[in-house]
This record gives C-alpha cells, sequence and structure tokens, in this order.
C-alpha cells in the first residue's frame, strides 16, 4: 500500500546546497555539513550533507540513516606503551567476533593479511602526520559489511577513523561503494587546528525566563532552550540531556529519509518492539484534524487512532506538519513511558523525545510546553 496522506506528507530530505556556504570562520566544503568543530581535541570534521550527526561525547559520528546501516565515525585511541599503529589494529581485530578478508585496491587479498597502506587524512596545511588505511569485509547476519579504517597520527596523539556500509568493496551495487566519494570528501577536507586545550564549562546563553540555550546550531540546525538545571550529555546534530536520574530529553533531526510523519512514527515504534519485553500505545496526536476515513489507514497497525490537539506545537513549525505520540514499554524490568514530538519545516525533519520512568513521567510537562514552543529552526 502507498504510504501517503496529503495532510501529513512531509518528505523528510535535505536538499543539496549548489556552493559552500560561510559560518562564522568555518567555510563549508560543497556537497559536506560541519560534523563536529571539535575544540578541545582540535580538529573540524565535515560529512556528507543529509547525513545524520549523531556525536557522542568524545566520538564525532555521522550516519544516512537507522535503516541503512551506513556511517562514519572518527575518535581518539590510545596505543600501549611501545605499541605501533599496526600493532593496534592487529589487537583491535583479534578482538573483533567475525572473520574478515582484506582489500587492496578494492581487490581481495589473502584473509588475515592485516597489512595497512599509507595514505593521507585531511587536507595539506592540516592533515595528518601518518595514516595507515585498512580495508576489509565480513559477514553479519547474512549480509555482507565493509570497513575503510584509517588509524593516523597527528603530534603525539593518535586516531581511528571508520566507514562502514552493506556490500562488498568490489561490488558496484552495493552501500559501499555508493557511498565511497561522499566518504573521500569527508577525509579530503579533515583539518586539525592549532587548538588541542580543554575548555572550562561552557557559559550557555540564557534567555529572559532563564532558560540556557544547549544546541549548537550550525551543526543541529536549530536553537534549543532548556531549564538550566538539565545536565547537557551532548550538544552537537543529536542533543542529549538528563532531567534527572529518571528522566531525559533528545532532540535531532529525523534519522529517516522520504518518510511521512506518520509513518516514522511507526518506524520509531518498529525500533523499540524489538527491545521491549512489553509495549502498550497510549495515544497519537495531530496539531491539524485530519480525516481518518481514507485509504491510508485501510492498513494502519496500530489500535489507536490519531486525535486533535490543538494546543500541539514545535517551535515555528507548521501545525500541518507536527504530529506527538505517546506510548510506553517495560524494558528489564522497568516500565517507561515516551512522548515523542515530530516536526517539519520544508528541508529537515525533527524529532523531539521525552522518556521518563512511569513514577517520574508527569513531573517534566510545564517545562517541556515550555522547550516547544521555545525552539527555534534554522
Amino acid at each position: 500500500m502507498k504510504r501517503t496522506i496529503k495532510a501529513l506528507a512531509v518528505i523528510l530530505i535535505c536538499i543539496a546546497a549548489l556552493c559552500s556556504c560561510q559560518k562564522g570562520e568555518i567555510t563549508v566544503p560543497d556537497g559536506m555539513q560541519l560534523v563536529n568543530e571539535n575544540k578541545s581535541e582540535g580538529y573540524v570534521f565535515f560529512g556528507p550533507e543529509g547525513w545524520v550527526i549523531a556525536n557522542h561525547g568524545d566520538i564525532t559520528s555521522t550516519y544516512l540513516s537507522t535503516l541503512s546501516k551506513v556511517s562514519i565515525t572518527f575518535t581518539e585511541m590510545s596505543l600501549g606503551e611501545g605499541e605501533s599503529i599496526a600493532d593496534y589494529f592487529t589487537g583491535s581485530l583479534d578482538k573483533f567476533p567475525y572473520s574478515v578478508t582484506f582489500y587492496k585496491d578494492d581487490a581481495p587479498i589473502a584473509e588475515g593479511a592485516a597489512t595497512g597502506t599509507k595514505t593521507n587524512f585531511g587536507t595539506s596545511e592540516g592533515g595528518a602526520d601518518d595514516a595507515y588505511k585498512y580495508i576489509y569485509s565480513y559477514k553479519y547476519e547474512e549480509t555482507d559489511y565493509s570497513c575503510l579504517q584509517i588509524l593516523l597520527r597527528k603530534g603525539e596523539s593518535y586516531y581511528v577513523f571508520t566507514y562502514t556500509a552493506s556490500g562488498l568493496p568490489t561490488d558496484e551495487n552495493g552501500a559501499y561503494k555508493a557511498h565511497i566519494s561522499k566518504v573521500q570528501g569527508a577525509i579530503d577536507s579533515f583539518y586539525f587546528t592549532s587548538g588541542g586545550s580543554e575548555e572550562d564549562s561552557p557559559a550557555y546563553e540564557r534567555d529572559d525566563d532563564g532558560y540556557i540555550l544547549v544546541s549548537e546550531g550550525q551543526i543541529s540546525g536549530f536553537e534549543l532552550y532548556v531549564p538550566d538545571s538539565y545536565e547537557v550529555l551532548s550538544n552537537s546534530g543529536l542533543v542529549e540531556l538528563k532531567i534527572n536520574e529518571n528522566a531525559a530529553l533528545s532532540v535531532t533531526r529525523a534519522s529517516e529519509t522520504g518518510l511521512g510523519v506518520l509513518d516514522y512514527l511507526l518506524a520509531r515504534r518498529a525500533d523499540i518492539l524489538k527491545i521491549a519485553d512489553s509495549f502498550e500505545d497510549i495515544r497519537i496526536s495531530v496539531a491539524r484534524p485530519i480525516s481518518t476515513d481514507t485509504e491510508y489507514f485501510e492498513d494502519w497497525e496500530l489500535e489507536i487512532l490519531p486525535t486533535y490537539d490543538a494546543s500541539l506545537t514545535f517551535g515555528e513549525l507548521d501545525q500541518g506538519k507536527i504530529a506527538a505520540y505517546e506510548y510506553s514499554y517495560v524494558y528489564k524490568g522497568t516500565t517507561y513511558r515516551v512522548y515523542q514530538v515530530l516536526g517539519a519545516d520544508n528541508l529537515y525533519g525533527y524529532v523531539l523525545t521525552y522518556t521518563a520512568t512511569e513514577e517520574e513521567y508527569p513531573n517534566n510537562f510545564i517545562e517541556l510546553k515550555a522547550i516547544l514552543e521555545k525552539v527555534s529552526f534554522r
């Protein structure tokens, strides 16, 4: 069945830029987006435009979608005393649970031959001092996956870059081949800065109500204000916040493309069903009335239907492109309640997710309503 509905047919796609754009002091290359300006480690990382940014702690990460399993990560690594890059790679491979086949120039070589190829990483002015490339494939649940890993040194620090996608390096129709040119763009545009010092705790901008601005708008695409009692766990593409020991909040751009808002809700529901011990649908709300007597709802998977909620808002987004989903699930003996709001503008989709234990769940809705009203999108 064609999963579309005119009232909520919001296609969550990224429109490729036609030229480079200048944002602050950072020039973003054609077809790329800023993934991380890591001031403490001293580097700037660009990734393919339109991919989801999911930096977490010291790990820089961006991926195409949760369905595609195409991703790039970059993080620091620690070598033991007297250990070389080759030693580190061999040691990590010993812990890898799958049999691998190595490749050189897209041609398979003898299994177990973990020999890196010297390569370049980053711009000519700000690239790595030494870098070695490894390409290998493995099979997981009957699917072939391939990895391009570059282990590199800058000064006395070491890092690892990893590109993972389905398909073999020799498969012209596989995802690995399909995105390798964009990945090479991320490699070539990377640069180290003169930074590399730990920063003091950030001084957040405050609004008139004392709420603090916790998002990096250039990366996330939105400006998110929250109470200053919230602990910021991550504030790059994905903003993660700890409200207290029993409640958390996150906001991000939507991770699937080509989906309407209600279809996205169903996709997220399917993800939770994979890990939950039990699951209960509670409510789906839309900010503009829609008719449920349409072809779209003939094969509707849920026992509940969307209902109209005139108070539902998500910043300045069009009410016709907003929906909320409330559900509960049990995981490892604890019952959690979730309130998820989805919305879109003409370019992107956005998701706010509030999760709390069943007892804590009703205690933060006054603040949550203010957060939904204050957020703005670029």
